[in-house]
């Protein structure tokens, strides 16, 4: 199936996060015990999710990701350890939504990225993937949704 594009307003949401930077080829591997410590926080600090659980990107290089593992949270909850509290930015956004394994994501970034500045946007360097399928749920990678945002520079 292919992506579907469009330009959103988003409000802000509060999240729980950990911010860490490790190689690209690592990510997969990282993203699960950084989300199960997110969620033993939120749990002990009686955060209600509200959204499935993203991966936020401040930088992505060959030299690795600069990135928030974590979820949205029903309202602001405090920080512990190496749980951050903060915000996903509100504004407009670039998004897709793509179906298939993480490994082609790269490939509906590309495209999104050529889809927004063909419409005249400008994108911000900060993107998130929120991952609306549960892989423990759906076990056929071909069927996994994930939600792509990317703010626009305005």
């Amino acid at each position: 199936m292919h992506p579907r594009f469009e330009i959103r307003t988003i409000e802000a949401v509060p999240t729980l996060t950990i911010r860490t930077t490790v190689p690209i080829e690592r990510i997969g591997e990282t993203f699960g015990p950084l989300l199960q410590e997110v969620w033993a926080h939120a749990r002990q600090v009686g955060a209600a999710a509200a959204g499935p659980p993203f991966a936020l990107y401040h930088r992505v290089s060959e030299a690795g990701a600069d990135l928030e593992v974590g979820v949205p949270v029903a309202t602001p909850a405090p920080a512990g350890g190496r749980v951050r509290a903060g915000m996903r930015p509100a504004g407009r956004v670039a998004c897709a939504t793509h179906y298939g394994p993480y490994e082609t994501l790269e490939k509906t970034y590309e495209a999104l990225q050529a889809w927004a500045e063909e419409q005249g946007h400008a994108l911000a360097a900060v993107m998130w993937e929120s991952y609306e399928t549960d892989p423990e749920e759906e076990p056929d990678p071909s069927r996994w949704r994930t939600d792509v945002y990317w703010p626009l520079r305005e």
